[in-house]
């Protein structure tokens, strides 16, 4: 489930936020969040909802930085 995770990391790197998994998460950062997990479906959305305020929190950085 790990490698098929990070595959859809990659093929959605440009959207919501997952570019952050690819660029700054190793595979124990990943497996521990994705530890419970039963499903591939359940992992993205737990993997989305870790990454969502990380996420936000950049952008709202970008959109005051100029």
């Amino acid at each position: 489930m790990l490698k098929q995770l990070i595959t859809h990391a990659v093929d959605n790197y440009e959207s919501d936020g997952w570019d952050i998994m690819v660029e700054t998460m190793d595979y124990s950062d990943i497996e521990s969040i994705i530890a419970h997990c039963e499903s591939l479906e359940e992992a993205i959305d737990v993997m989305k909802t870790y990454l969502q305020p990380i996420y936000e929190n950049r952008e709202e950085i970008r959109s005051t930085a100029w």
